[in-house]
């Protein structure tokens, strides 16, 4: 193997630095982040959602690549690039032949295709085992790296929470204008050594709210502070402050991100990390106190966790004014504290989480047991109807799991079960199968029970809180040619009980297919066609009741991306949606865009812009579209109306120690004379937003 790789090394270096011609290492991690930020944005249908945690760990990797040589199963998970296949090829490769002398020997790993290690270039390196990973504190205060951020964001249209009222219109409507500025403002600082330290914090504040004033006294309506350790001696992982913690498949517990449905159908296994450092901004979706991980033997760990934070929730008056109990409907997700009725939703419940884990791993072999207890300093009294009398509706809950992920050959096997109080119950099981070195499938059947109850459940599914669903999921990726690729799943779904907007058990269907071909190593392309149908409460009827009707929803893309020369690259994009109600009038959407990226030769200046052009003619036919931004923001406009949106985004590296960004991007529409609504609404047809952010590195 080793005298046939040294022949064949300078032929695979012309290859890798043709192929890598057309796209660097940093246009290479841009890619990567925004076809799974995008696609999920797509799924979760919303333009304000956190991708922190994906951004920082291809972040961290790009900075500081995973040394193949000595690395493990869960840091190349971490990645969230390879296939529980590769991952096992890359480490019996170096265990069998030894250390890597070169990345290009990566092309002789079994499972690995010359895309896939394109992927993965930025994020690894091979380089000599000098040291093992054990903690070491003067080290790691020595040789770490300190990062900040500071971001300023705008509206630059007056919007109507912000503009002129009257004092004594205000004083009987308080609601009706924001407490706060119309500027969103960031900072983030964080320290890091390797993966072995961090600690840092982050402070937010949201357009309209106050800031060193009112009621946010001490600046930033958000604070979050974190310190995070590996490998101390049998402690392998520390967390103190604000932290994930991961377990399983996802279905007791697993705090913050986790991917769906995604144009990478085999992208669907969660891999628990077990805890994580904490460094977003979003106010609710996390734990906040103290956990540990502690290795009993080579193959037996436990974790212990504790989180007692206060919530946003939705308090109710009390029937007698000498009792202090305190009683809530709902608990509160979008961290806005902008008008008195939402500061009063603000920190107002307590939740108390704690419990443990105990895994076993022993090479392809993983078993977990879990089990989570949650209490919140009140009653829970919501509002329950008819489609959701099933709902969490206690102070206090607790769930118990067992999760098994086992690599038999080339199947992979996983799954998890649950329990909640209340005797709900939840199970996920699935495998994934390398059927050929060109054919890998996977395959899921879940069933979440409509009584089951998980405050922190993000298991795969097609709703987000695992409840009310049994489904099965079939996808698969087929390496047709050397530069051809199809991936492709199928989703059926029912659900047995009622759900929002759709007053009687219904099923549903959520089909993807695309085709990604690279003629050359200056072009790539892809066409993907979804269609997904399920049933909702028609909108238009006469009749007294809600009738579920069928709904469709169908979506074409073509996109292009084509690099003109080392320093310019082009992109456009034509996109067409179909959406139908019943027999309602059908809407349909339509996107057209260019993108162009420019970044000179040695030059310290790049530049990003695009032109959209886009003719919707429903909200449920709106096209999602990412957009490239400042580090970790992102942004994922939704277009509708009709009319036009262009950006530019210059980024300045003055020195390696600072980084500088600017954005101003522009969305006008030719169809109406004012847009959005209520606080946010803008009587002009356009929308105008600037952001700047610096980094500093030392």
């Amino acid at each position: 193997m080793r005298f046939e790789l040294k022949h064949i090394l300078v032929l695979l270096s012309c290859t890798f630095s043709t192929f890598l011609f057309g796209q660097n290492r940093e246009e290479i991690k841009n890619s990567v982040i925004q076809q799974r930020i995008e696609f999920l944005a797509e799924e979760a249908e919303s333009e304000n959602i956190d991708f922190t945690t994906l951004t920082d760990d291809l972040s961290y990797y790009y900075d500081f690549p995973i040394n193949l040589n000595n690395t493990d199963r869960e840091e190349l998970e971490r990645l969230n690039l390879l296939s529980p296949f590769q991952i096992a090829g890359i480490l019996t490769y170096v265990a069998q032949f030894g250390e890597m002398k070169t990345i290009y020997e990566l092309r002789e790993v079994e499972s690995l295709d010359l895309n896939t290690i394109n992927q993965i270039l930025p994020f690894v390196t091979t380089s000599p085992v000098k040291d093992d990973k054990s903690f070491d504190l003067k080290r790691a205060f020595k040789y770490g790296g300190h990062d900040i951020f500071l971001r300023y964001s705008s509206v630059l249209e007056e919007q109507e929470g912000f503009s002129p009222i009257a004092d004594s219109v205000l004083e009987e409507s308080p609601n009706r204008r924001y407490l706060g500025s119309p500027e969103r403002l960031y900072m983030r600082y964080r320290y890091q050594f390797t993966n072995q330290l961090s600690f840092g914090f982050t402070g937010d504040k949201d357009a309209g709210e106050e800031f060193f004033s009112g009621n946010n006294k001490e600046g930033f309506d958000f604070y979050s502070a974190h310190v995070f350790a590996r490998n101390i001696g049998p402690v392998k992982q520390l967390a103190l402050g604000d932290y994930h913690a991961q377990f399983g498949q996802g279905l007791a517990l697993w705090s913050g991100f986790s991917f769906g449905k995604t144009p990478n159908a085999l992208n669907a296994i969660r891999y628990g990390q077990k805890l994580r450092a904490y460094t977003s901004a979003n106010e609710n979706l996390f734990l906040r106190g103290a956990a540990a991980t502690i290795e009993l033997s080579n193959s037996i760990s436990t974790t212990v966790f504790y989180s007692n934070k206060n919530v946003d929730a939705n308090r109710e008056g009390n029937d007698t004014a000498t009792s202090d109990e305190i009683v809530f409907s709902s608990l509160q997700a979008s961290g806005y504290h902008r008008t008195p009725g939402e500061m009063a939703d603000k920190s107002a419940v307590n939740e108390q989480i704690m419990g443990g884990n105990v895994s076993y791993e022993k090479n392809n072999f993983h078993f977990g047991v879990t089990g989570v207890h949650y209490n919140y300093d009140g009653s829970f009294n919501r509002n329950l109807r008819l489609y959701n009398k099933f709902d969490l509706n206690d102070a206090e809950t607790y769930n118990a799991s067992a999760d098994l992920n086992w690599i038999v050959g080339k199947v992979n096997f996983f799954g998890e079960a649950a329990v909640s109080r209340n005797g709900g119950w939840a199970y996920i099981s699935g495998a994934q199968i390398e059927l050929d070195p060109r054919l890998e499938m996977v395959v899921i059947n879940r069933n979440y029970q409509k009584d089951y109850h998980s405050v922190y459940a993000r298991a795969f599914g097609e709703s987000s809180n695992n409840q009310n669903e049994r489904g099965t999921y079939v996808g698969g990726r087929f390496k047709v040619a050397p530069r051809l690729n199809f991936t492709g799943y199928a989703d059926f779904y029912r659900h047995d009980w009622m759900s929002f907007r759709v007053d009687a058990p219904s099923i549903g269907a959520d089909y993807l297919a695309q085709l990604d071909y690279a003629p050359s190593s200056y072009v790539e392309m892809y066409v993907r066609y979804r269609t997904e149908s399920d049933r909702r409460n028609a909108t238009m009827t006469e009749r007294p009741v809600n009738v579920p009707v069928d709904q469709v929803r169908h979506n074409f893309r073509y996109d292009i991306d084509y690099s003109v020369s080392k320093n310019l690259s082009l992109g456009n994009r034509v996109e067409y949606t179909f959406y139908q109600n019943g027999d309602e009038d059908p809407a349909t959407g339509f996107l057209l865009f260019q993108d162009v990226k420019y970044n000179p030769n040695k030059s310290k200046w790049s530049f990003w812009g695009r032109m959209a052009l886009f003719d919707v003619t429903g909200y449920n036919a709106r096209v999602y579209a990412y957009e490239n931004d400042v580090l970790y923001y992102f942004s994922i406009p939704a277009f509708f109306d009709r009319g036009f949106r262009w950006y530019g985004m210059l980024k300045f590296e003055p020195t390696r120690y600072l980084d500088v960004w600017a954005k101003l991007g522009q969305s006008y529409y030719s169809n109406v004379d004012e847009i959005s609504a209520g606080l946010n609404q803008i009587d002009q047809p356009h929308k105008t937003e600037l952001r700047l952010q610096m980094r500093i590195r030392f």
